[in-house]
């Protein structure tokens, strides 16, 4: 015979445990979805205020730009004051080869220095950086002014525009995010000063940590044709070319091999733009061009090539830059890489006989903790011929 339910087992009684466990789950669920949702406002904040350093850097490009167009637009009849170009010292003649000649330029021209947010979220990714990135250049009309001859972009690719930074979104403060307003700018500089002395641009063609911005695509064919179509657009006859160095020559090697470099008063006035050392760019930059004909750019490569007439060498290594040099390479190295302003690297730089020697202190952005600044000898020139080289 079933006995009826004690009060013990009643169903009220047996009810009171699920009850309460249903109302703790209810408590965690709403915990966690606190949790989440906090995460959710904060990661959202955060990627706004990350947002908002590009757009402050970007507005800021657009004004300068249209200041330096009301500028040059002053400039009545295509007349231009006289101007003696500062960057250059005595040594520096007309009749120099220009693979004789030695400036200092800038390491990432277009960089402002990270907040001290964004150098956190850089640090958490790759601790190295964070303490490497504390640096940044004055924009660059006012670099051009001060007399560096040699700036240093990092390009990336949106597919229908073209945008400078060293990390996107997280590292995203610089001078010149707007690669096309910062082309300008440099064509209506080097318009409004004729007779300066050369000026080189070096260009590495970024593809690292694309997943940051969604528009950004890899670099391909099309990519190189809208970037030459850009720079000759831009740099109109200030541009020179590898066409322009060829010749009759059946490549730039055998140009500079046979009747050597144009001399420095022979490039007064242009622009020579080069690649970083980049072994996959070069191949697809030479597809269908070669011996970069019809190119807008020059390629770089330490294993030589007959394009190839210019060499990147991070490290100011004597050896390696002297045999470069003996073949009529321009060669650029570093005077003072990751923040390393102890002079050692300086010194060495100096004494290789590179070309173009990138630094991120130039005298007029001297560091503000030592005072160190990357000279010749003290000297306010940033332009010379190299020391020990015959010029005749």
């Amino acid at each position: 015979m079933t006995q009826p339910p004690s009060a013990e087992t009643s169903p009220s009684s047996l009810a009171k445990p699920r009850d309460t466990r249903t109302r703790a789950s209810r408590r965690v669920l709403i915990a966690v979805a606190g949790v989440f949702g906090a995460a959710v406002v904060l990661t959202g904040a955060l990627v706004l205020y990350l947002l908002a350093q590009g757009w402050t850097s970007a507005s800021a490009q657009a004004q300068r730009l249209d200041d330096a167009r009301d500028e040059v637009a002053q400039l009545a009849d295509g007349e231009v004051p006289a101007w003696t170009d500062p960057a250059g010292d005595a040594s520096v003649s007309d009749d120099l080869a220009y693979d004789d000649l030695q400036v200092i330029g800038t390491h990432n021209s277009y960089v402002e220095e990270p907040t001290w947010l964004q150098l956190q979220l850089i640090g958490l990714v790759e601790p190295a950086s964070k303490s490497t990135l504390r640096y940044g250049h004055d924009p660059l009309w006012d670099q051009l002014e001060d007399g560096v001859r040699s700036i240093e972009w990092d390009v990336r690719d949106h597919g229908d525009r073209f945008s400078m930074a060293h990390v996107p979104l997280v590292a995203n403060r610089g001078t010149s995010p707007d690669l096309e307003l910062a082309l300008e700018e440099l064509g209506l500089w080097s318009s409004s000063h004729p007779d300066h002395l050369p000026v080189s641009l070096m260009v590495e063609f970024k593809k690292d940590y694309a997943f940051l911005d969604p528009s950004l695509q890899a670099f391909d064919a099309d990519s190189y044709d809208r970037w030459d179509a850009l720079l000759e657009e831009s740099l109109g006859e200030a541009l020179f070319t590898p066409d322009d160095l060829r010749g009759s020559a059946p490549s730039p090697r055998d140009a500079v091999e046979t009747t050597g470099w144009p001399t420095v008063g022979e490039l007064r006035g242009r622009i020579l733009v080069f690649a970083w050392d980049d072994e996959e760019v070069r191949e697809q930059y030479l597809a269908g061009h070669e011996n970069l004909r019809g190119r807008a750019m020059f390629t770089s490569s330490r294993t030589g090539g007959s394009d190839a007439v210019f060499a990147v060498h991070d490290d100011p290594h004597a050896a390696a830059i002297a045999d470069a040099a003996a073949a009529g390479i321009v060669v650029r190295t570093r005077t003072d890489a990751d923040l390393d302003v102890g002079g050692d690297d300086l010194a060495a730089a100096l004494a290789s006989g590179a070309n173009i020697l990138s630094t991120d202190f130039p005298a007029s952005e001297a560091d503000p903790v030592s005072g160190y600044a990357a000279t010749f000898a003290g000297s306010p020139a940033t332009a010379r011929a190299v020391p020990g080289r015959a010029t005749d």
